[in-house]
C-alpha cells in the first residue's frame, strides 16, 4: 500500500506442463483503502527434484516484471440523514449547477411556461408580454458553498491502528458525499495535498465527479503538521462562506472551531472527530457540534446528524 509502504511477498509454485499454455489468476485483497502496487519480482523454472533453478529470460521479459497498480475503495454505508436547505442564506458563489435548479435568484437556471404550482413571484413579466403567455423563471442551485467537507490527513503514524483512522475518514467522507449526490445536493470537498504542497478543492455535482473524488482521496498522503487543510483553506482567497462546514480530523482541539468561526467560514460547523477512543474526552465546543466517529461504528456515529 502506497500509504504505509509495508511490503508483502507471496511465493507461488505451480506445475508447468510441456507443450501447453497456462493462465494463473491471483485474487488480491487489502486490509486498508488506498493504491496497491504489485509486481513479479522474479520467476524461475525448477525441476521436479529442485536440483536446477533457471531464471526466466526472453525478449519481452521486462513486460513481465513491470509494476501494476490497483485501488481498494470503500463500500458506501446506507445512511438516511436529513439534509438542510442553505439556499436562502444569501450565500455568495461563482458556480452554479448545470443540471439541477435551486432557489438562488442571482442566476437563472431555465425559463418555462407557467404550470400549476409555480410561484407567482417568479413570473418573467417582460418575456410573458413578448410571448403572449405566462413564462416562469427557474433559479439556479449554488454548487460550491452550501456544504463543504474539509478533510485533514494529519494522522500520527506512531498511533496504534493509525491506518484504521485513515480508513474511517475515507469511508465517512465517501459515504456522506455519495448520499448527498444521490439526493441531488451538490457540495465541495477540500483537502491539502502533501505531495504537491497545495490545496485540492473539488466540486461534487454528479456520480462522475464523486468517482473522481474517491480516486483522489485514496491517493492522499498523510502529514505531520496539524490542520494543514484548514490553514490553507483560510488563506485561499477564492473560498466563500458556506452553509455547513464539516471538519474531518483524527485530532481534536476546541481552538480549531474557534478559528473557523473567527474567519467566518460558515453559518454552521460540525467537527467530525475520528478516534479509536470509546468515549473521547473533550470539552464542550462553543462553536461546533462535535461528532465522535469510531472505526467500524460509522453509521451509529453519524446517523442522527443533520447534513
Amino acid at each position: 500500500n502506497t500509504l504505509d509502504n509495508v511490503k508483502h511477498i507471496v511465493k507461488i509454485n505451480t506445475p508447468v506442463y510441456a507443450n501447453d499454455s497456462q493462465y494463473l489468476t491471483m485474487h488480491i485483497s487489502g486490509k486498508h483503502y488506498g493504491t496497491i502496487k504489485m509486481k513479479i519480482k522474479r520467476a524461475r523454472l525448477v525441476d521436479f527434484l529442485k536440483l536446477t533453478k533457471i531464471k526466466l529470460k526472453y525478449p519481452k521479459a521486462e513486460q513481465m516484471y513491470k509494476e501494476s497498480t490497483f485501488s481498494i475503495v470503500p463500500d458506501y454505508i446506507p445512511i438516511d440523514n436529513n439534509i438542510a436547505n442553505y439556499s436562502e442564506m444569501g450565500l455568495e458563489t461563482d458556480e452554479f449547477s448545470k443540471t439541477a435548479k435551486g432557489d438562488d435568484p442571482s442566476e437563472i437556471f431555465d425559463i418555462h411556461e407557467y404550470t400549476d404550482g409555480d410561484k407567482i413571484s417568479r413570473i418573467h413579466w417582460k418575456l410573458s408580454a413578448k410571448a403572449d403567455k405566462t413564462m416562469v423563471k427557474d433559479y439556479s442551485m449554488p454548487i460550491s458553498n452550501s456544504i463543504v467537507m474539509l478533510v485533514n490527513f494529519d494522522i500520527d503514524t506512531k498511533k496504534e491502528n493509525y491506518m484504521q483512522l485513515y480508513d474511517t475518514i475515507i469511508e465517512t467522507v465517501a459515504t456522506i458525499s455519495n448520499y448527498l449526490i444521490s439526493n441531488e445536493t451538490p457540495h465541495k470537498v477540500v483537502w491539502f495535498d502533501e505531495v504537491k504542497k497545495e490545496l485540492v478543492s473539488l466540486n461534487i455535482i454528479d456520480e462522475e465527479t464523486h468517482g473522481i473524488l474517491v480516486s483522489l482521496l485514496i491517493q492522499a498522503s498523510l502529514y505531520k503538521e496539524k490542520d494543514l487543510s484548514l490553514l490553507n483553506y483560510i488563506n485561499d482567497t477564492e473560498h466563500f462562506k458556506c452553509g455547513h462546514l464539516m471538519y474531518f480530523s483524527a485530532n481534536y482541539g476546541n481552538s480549531v472551531s474557534a478559528v473557523m468561526n473567527d474567519n467566518d467560514l460558515a453559518f454552521r460547523y460540525s467537527y467530525m472527530y475520528v478516534t479509536n477512543a470509546k468515549q473521547a474526552a473533550f470539552e464542550t465546543d462553543e462553536f461546533a457540534q462535535v461528532i465522535q466517529i469510531e472505526p467500524n461504528h460509522i453509521l451509529q456515529s453519524i446517523q442522527d446528524m443533520c447534513l
